[in-house]
Order: C-alpha cells, then sequence, then structure tokens
C-alpha cells in the first residue's frame, strides 16, 4: 500500500473498503483472495451400541486410557444435574430398579474401515446379540465444539405449600467432541464422555429425590480423516426374575411350590460410542 492509500474495515457487513493506486488495489486483492478461505467444517458421525461384553474384543478394538472414576452423588432435590437410569434403555426396567451402570470409561481404537464398521454393526443386530441405539450426526466448525446428547426425564414428586407436583431430571449420557484439523489432514479430538445415572431415591425437605451417580472423563485423540474411535467400559448390568406355575395347583398351602418355580437371569451388555470425524471440503 502507498501512502497515498487507505483501508476502512466495514465490520457489519465483512468488508474492507480499499482507496489506492490501481497497482496496490490488485495486490491487496490478491493477498486477500489467499487469506479469505472459507473455515472449515467437520462432521461428527457417532454410533452408539449396545452389544454383548465380548463384542468390541471380536472387532479388535486396540484399547488405550483407561478412566477409573469414582461415582458421586447429589442428594439434593435443587440441584438439576441429576440423570438417572440406564439412559432409558429399557425404562421399564429402570423404574423397577433392576438395572444399573458399571462404569470405568476406556477409550480406544478401531482397525476397520468404516464400511466394515458398520456391516459388523448390522451383523450383530441381525444376530440378536445386540442392537443400534441411536446414529447421532452433527458438523461443527474446525475447533469449535460439538455436542451429542441422548437420554430421557425422570419423574419424581415434590410437596410445598403449592400442593404436590412432578418434576423431573434428565437422565442422559452426553459427548462433546473438539475436532482441530491439522496441516497435513489428521484431526486432532478433545472429547468429554459423561455418564450420569440414577443413584438411591433419598429424601428431602420437599419429600424424596433421586440421587445422581456421576461418571465423566476426558481424552485427547489424534485420527486420521474418517477413521474411527471408541468409548467403551458402559456396562449394563440387567437382572431379570421371573414365576411360573401350573395354575391353581400352585396356590395349593403347603405343597404348592412344588407346581411353581422361581428364575432368576443376570445379563451383562456393553455400550459403545463410536466417533468417527470427516472433513467437509
Amino acid at each position: 500500500m502507498t501512502e497515498r492509500g487507505s483501508i476502512i474495515e466495514d465490520v457489519r457487513d465483512k468488508k474492507l473498503i480499499i482507496t489506492d493506486v490501481p497497482s496496490a488495489v490488485a495486490s491487496i486483492k490478491q493477498l486477500v483472495a489467499l487469506l479469505d478461505t472459507p473455515e472449515r467444517q467437520v462432521l461428527i458421525e457417532a454410533r452408539i451400541v449396545e452389544a454383548a461384553s465380548t463384542f468390541s474384543r471380536d472387532l479388535g478394538v486396540n484399547w488405550g486410557i483407561t478412566y477409573d472414576n469414582n461415582p458421586s452423588g447429589n442428594t439434593s432435590a435443587a440441584v438439576d444435574t441429576g440423570m438417572g437410569g440406564s439412559f432409558a434403555l429399557n425404562p421399564a426396567s429402570i423404574a423397577a430398579g433392576s438395572a444399573g451402570f458399571a462404569s470405568d470409561f476406556t477409550f480406544g481404537r478401531v482397525g476397520l474401515d468404516k464400511l466394515v464398521l458398520d456391516l459388523r454393526i448390522a451383523a450383530l443386530e441381525t444376530s440378536g446379540h445386540g442392537r443400534i441405539v441411536s446414529t447421532p450426526r452433527v458438523t461443527t466448525l474446525n475447533g469449535e465444539e460439538a455436542e451429542i446428547s441422548q437420554g430421557t426425564e425422570i419423574p419424581y414428586t415434590t410437596t410445598s405449600d403449592e400442593g404436590t407436583k412432578t418434576e423431573f431430571k434428565k437422565a442422559e449420557l452426553s459427548l462433546k467432541v473438539t475436532p482441530e484439523i491439522n496441516p497435513d489432514g489428521s484431526i486432532f479430538l478433545e472429547i468429554e464422555a459423561k455418564n450420569d445415572s440414577r443413584g438411591a431415591t433419598v429424601p428431602t425437605g420437599l419429600g424424596s429425590a433421586p440421587a445422581i451417580d456421576t461418571k465423566q472423563a476426558q481424552t485427547k485423540v489424534l485420527v486420521q480423516d474418517g477413521e474411527t474411535t471408541v468409548i467403551g467400559g458402559i456396562f449394563i448390568e440387567d437382572k431379570q426374575e421371573s414365576d411360573a406355575g401350573v395354575p391353581y395347583l400352585q396356590h395349593i398351602p403347603f405343597i404348592g411350590y412344588l407346581f411353581k418355580s422361581h428364575s432368576v437371569s443376570n445379563e451383562r451388555r456393553e455400550l459403545l460410542i463410536f466417533i468417527t470425524p470427516r472433513i467437509l471440503d
């Protein structure tokens, strides 16, 4: 720019008003064209899968960092961070208190491309050994945080001078992912996983409310464009009890037990979250 030139910045309309000799204006236009590139975007694809506890081993997941988080409970109805149950995978079981989470977050890498991984997950669902809970997708700018969450709300009753009313606390499994694109095309991911589950119901000044067990972990991983990382270690333990018997005969005093049976089964499943970032050009 020459001594006669000037630049006025129009922040509102995102413009530069340049006044100078033609040769200087041409040079500035070339520089602006070089610098004025659109912000790159990253598509974050997630697959939340409920599977048998051996599925991740069968996939050949290379587990890396392990986070062992002790649960912590909130026992105040006024605290609105309460989340419950096994995030509505089976609301009836949650309400009955028969399902719970055991969670030591683990982070790993899947040595399969997206097509093969999708085929393996589809085969898992077809065989009845698991199911796809959801496949959320979100697009974010390079360096900006994206959040994925899924869950339900747990009702509880409070009593005050205004009467009795039903309030709700969210039950969510949430992920926060911040991608950063490197010059070589690889992607640096900062991942924060949080799983809040329902604890015991505790008395409060206004009745009772569910306590909150919170587990969360953070990690930073470097992946290639389209490569998949996985979060595991979220186990769902479901206890089922059932009674069966011969009608009428099972109710006969003293000998009725001969005509009925009681069975208890325990099932352990793992919740896996597969995260695949893709650069959008």
